[in-house]
């Protein structure tokens, strides 16, 4: 993950993350590691036009992956509760069940390919051989 250092992030540098997310995005479509919406679900597509600077599922750490999905999925799990007042415990077990499994995928996937971490993803500016 980008780690914070204390600067503010200007439009450059979110360009950058923009375009070494394209780029990373290409890689995996074209040594098809999975489908397109597991590459970049929509999750992480709103929080990156958020201006989110988070790695593709591929590209993190099993603990972020699973807490990213916690944090959406407890989200969403309190609106219902306080919609219809009708969620059971199995619920909470049945989200936490999937979302490891779904961390343990994708962590899988990632490694049998061989992903790099993303920092250490070899990022190429195209602008410069412009």
């Amino acid at each position: 993950m980008t780690r914070y250092d204390g600067r503010v992030a200007t439009r450059a540098d979110r360009e950058r993350f923009l375009k070494k997310i394209d780029q990373a995005v290409r890689e995996l479509r074209s040594r098809r590691v999975a489908g397109r919406w597991s590459i970049a679900p929509p999750l992480w597509r709103g929080l990156w036009r958020l201006g989110v600077k988070i790695p593709p599922p591929h590209f993190m750490p099993f603990s972020h992956y699973c807490l990213v999905l916690a944090l959406w999925f407890g989200f969403l799990v309190s609106v219902v509760a306080l919609l219809w007042y009708d969620v059971s415990w199995h619920t909470f077990v049945a989200i936490v069940i999937a979302i490891l499994v779904s961390g343990v995928l994708v962590r899988f996937k990632a490694w049998s390919c061989s992903l790099p971490r993303w920092e250490d993803y070899p990022f190429v500016d195209e602008d410069v051989f412009e």
